[in-house]
């Protein structure tokens, strides 16, 4: 019985140690979900119009839109997806600084099949350590159609989205839609 007890006691060491471990080799990546969120609370804060100018089929359409609306359209196109704490656990990272061009860019790209969004690069101003700008890629399939979205967002000044709708059978569709809240574009 004796005996037992330690071999218990031996293998839930072991057991807590390696856990243990595994949380110490998980990465410390860049909080991109708080620093969206950070955007959208300073959008919010300040007394500003933000204009969403629609393109598609060679026609522009410029409307102003309601804050909460714009909130909601970012949830949906990447806040929902990086909202957890292991949101970026099956993405690489990689980082390069161009001195040249005084930007460190870090990039997280991922090969796991249930990821809408695939990539996203985030461009730093290497004197200020604030971030420029943050791109991202998301892929999803809905009813045959593969909708392809890339998406440049401007650090207190714009957000844009262009979509390629690939439909079976048919010729792609092409949509840009830009969000400006900073008339210094």
């Amino acid at each position: 019985m004796m005996l037992k007890t330690i071999i218990v006691f031996l293998f839930s060491s072991i057991t807590i140690i390696s856990c243990k471990n595994k949380e110490q080799d998980k990465k410390q990546y860049y909080p991109v979900y708080a620093f969206l969120e950070q955007e959208l609370k300073l959008i919010d804060s300040m007394p500003l119009a933000i204009f969403k100018v629609h393109e598609e089929n060679d026609k522009v359409d410029t409307i102003i839109i309601e804050k909460k609306e714009f909130r909601k359209i970012v949830e949906g196109l990447m806040l929902n997806e990086l909202s957890s704490a292991k949101a970026l656990n099956d993405y690489e990272e990689m980082v390069l600084e161009d001195a040249s061009i005084g930007d460190i860019t870090i990039s997280y790209t991922t090969d796991v099949e249930n990821k809408s969004i695939p990539k996203i690069d985030i461009h730093i101003n290497p004197t200020s350590s604030k971030i420029k700008s943050l791109y991202a890629e998301r892929i999803e399939k809905i009813d045959g159609t593969k909708i392809i979205r890339k998406i440049l967002w401007k650090a207190g000044k714009s957000m844009m989205v262009a979509t390629t709708y690939n439909i079976k059978g048919t010729n792609s569709k092409d949509v840009t839609d830009r969000f400006i809240w900073n008339e210094t574009n």
